[in-house]
């Protein structure tokens, strides 16, 4: 088989309804929860990888290459320069034209110079009949992406990256920060869950409103894991976030909530963006709960 060469390249006194949260939950009474995947682009994935390096918790595990940050990343785990380890994503739903790589470590333009730089990625996609479909992607010497045309769209089932070639840096690891798979002008932003916990984070929505927009202490315990983080307070139990919730002291970000900025923030865990204000849900395995929210 011949490889392929490519070129890199309202209740405004208390509640804590955001602006812009009833349109979305109107969309899903509408459409249906499920449409909130269909609307957003998210797509459930899973992400592999041949090593990982070990440090404090999963700081450089594979889904740190689809989170939405670029100062994160999967770093391999091999004592050599990480020729021959990959990464793969999968899923029933992989369809992409193109795919962005962010190779290196991009935390810091510092870092990204002391660490091994990938030169040359070899990306095998794989169809859902079993053929593979392989590429060499040279990588740009700077912080610039990579980017594979396919050239045709794929119905993928996986996409494996393998590091290639590597310039040796002082720090002997070699790692992606950030990849993006495209099917055509849009890209498939991660979901590292089952496809059913997508109508479940639609239903999350819709009771995390009901529960500040009522402030009612049962809905809380039922919808919120404590204790819960809010700005710079911490709730350790439900009757305290629904007394201050009926004093009004929840902050109410001004913008509307954007429903393409929900984003993979680890297994079992998603950030929901509004405006420059953040939430953040965990999943686990039967329903979605609020953790922390950052303004």
């Amino acid at each position: 088989m011949l490889r392929k060469r490519v070129r890199a390249g309202d209740r405004k006194s208390r509640s804590l309804i955001y602006p812009g949260m009833k349109a979305l939950l109107t969309s899903l009474i509408v459409c249906g929860s499920a449409g909130l995947a269909a609307a957003d682009g998210l797509t459930p994935m899973d992400v592999s990888a041949s090593s990982t390096l070990k440090p404090k918790k999963d700081q450089y595990a594979p889904w740190r290459a689809l989170d939405p940050s670029t100062g994160t990343g999967w770093c391999e785990g091999k004592k050599d320069s990480g020729v021959g380890e990959w990464l793969e994503i999968s899923g029933d739903d992989l369809a992409l034209s193109r795919l962005s790589v962010a190779a290196g470590y991009w935390k810091t333009d510092k870092l990204f110079v002391a660490n091994n730089r990938p030169t040359l990625l070899s990306v095998i996609v794989t169809d859902h009949d079993g053929r593979e479909h392989p590429y060499d992607l040279a990588v740009p010497d700077d912080m610039q992406t990579a980017e594979l045309d396919l050239g045709e769209t794929l119905d993928a089932r996986s996409i494996r990256i393998v590091f290639a070639d590597v310039a040796r840096g002082k720090l002997n690891d070699t790692c992606i920060s950030d990849v993006v798979l495209w099917n055509g002008d849009r890209p498939r932003r991660a979901f590292l869950e089952a496809p059913a916990a997508i109508d479940d984070l639609g239903l999350a929505i819709d009771h995390l409103a009901e529960a500040f927009g009522t402030c009612d202490e049962g809905l809380l315990k039922a919808n919120v894991k404590f204790p819960l983080v809010y700005g710079k307070k911490k709730y350790k139990k439900p009757k305290d976030v629904a007394k201050a919730c009926g004093k009004s002291s929840f902050p109410v970000p001004e913008g509307g909530f954007d429903p393409e900025a929900v984003s993979a923030d680890g297994p079992g865990r998603v950030s929901l963006m509004v405006g420059t204000d953040t939430w953040i849900l965990e999943y686990d395995g039967t329903r979605w709960k609020l953790v922390k929210a950052t303004f």
